[in-house]
């Protein structure tokens, strides 16, 4: 029997596997929340584009850059590395604020990408820019 059957949850869980490119789209169309408990790169960014807030560890260390956009309490939250009932309060958080604020927190998800100009076109030039110069 897997966790999920022995919690009862095996109707509100599924586990995929990975996923890439199209594949991943209607898993973020059809989510509130983008739980990432482990090291975060872009994925940040992919979940953000699709107006989710982002909940990830505190070990500031797996991360990858992009964890600058995550603005703890606005876009998404931290949840103590390790710590599975911080992670359980923390999705409860934010489903609950989901109800009332879905349109704010969704602009805010979006707009931090805009702020900190995570767009394809600006990080290319960016990247071009940093390699004329050196």
């Amino acid at each position: 029997m897997s966790l999920a059957s022995k919690l009862e949850v095996s109707d509100k869980i599924e586990f995929v596997g990975p996923k890439y490119a199209d594949d991943i789209i209607p898993y973020f169309q059809n989510s509130d929340i983008f739980v990432y408990p482990g090291g975060i790169g872009l994925s940040l960014v992919h979940a953000y584009s699709f107006g989710l807030p982002v909940i990830t560890t505190d070990n500031m260390d797996v991360h990858g850059p992009e964890i600058e956009l995550l603005k703890q309490g606005v876009n998404g939250d931290f949840f103590t590395d390790n710590d599975s009932i911080d992670l359980a309060n923390k999705i409860q958080r934010w489903a609950s604020k989901i109800l009332t604020q879905r349109e704010d927190i969704e602009n805010r998800c979006v707009n931090i990408i805009r702020e900190y100009e995570y767009l394809p076109d600006r990080l290319a030039t960016k990247v071009l820019s940093f390699f004329e110069i050196n």
